[in-house]
């Protein structure tokens, strides 16, 4: 079988493609496939499992990496969330962690890299213009995307 590194931020409830992506995790980890995750915020399978449906409670991973303490905690007391440079972050740190791997997969929209990959996108992060549902963060709005 396939040594996969699964990259998503959070599989935690809600969200679309936090669904989507627990439910690919299942899929990945029931067929038999070596699955590596890597996430940003900690992984707990029981929320999950209760929220979306899934049965990842129990399911093995081949190993659970979460980005280093030091950049994490950095973001996260922050006042601006910054998602634009914590997924920068993000993906520089998914490079560095596909090496050996057959297959990445992401539901986090685009996703670049150089390993062989599957994405999941939801609505194409890059897209301009952005759909009006989707501008609630400052960096969303009309003058700044121009």
């Amino acid at each position: 079988m396939a040594k996969v590194l699964f990259v998503q931020p959070s599989l935690q409830p809600p969200g679309g493609g936090n669904g989507v992506a627990a439910w690919m995790l299942q899929a990945l980890i029931e067929a038999g496939h070596a699955v590596h995750l890597l996430t940003w915020w900690p992984y707990d399978p029981a929320p999950i499992d209760d929220f979306y449906g899934t049965a990842l409670t129990g399911l093995p991973l081949a190993s659970e990496r979460r980005v280093p303490v030091l950049p994490r905690e950095a973001f996260d007391r922050l006042p601006a969330r910054l998602d634009l440079l914590r997924n920068a972050l993000f993906i520089r740190l998914t490079a560095l962690a596909e090496r050996g791997v057959d297959l990445v997969v992401s539901c986090n929209n685009e996703w670049p890299g150089r390993a062989p990959a599957l994405n999941y996108v939801h609505y194409p992060a890059r897209a301009r213009p952005r759909p009006e549902a989707d501008r609630h963060a400052w960096y969303h709005k009309a003058p700044l995307l121009k």
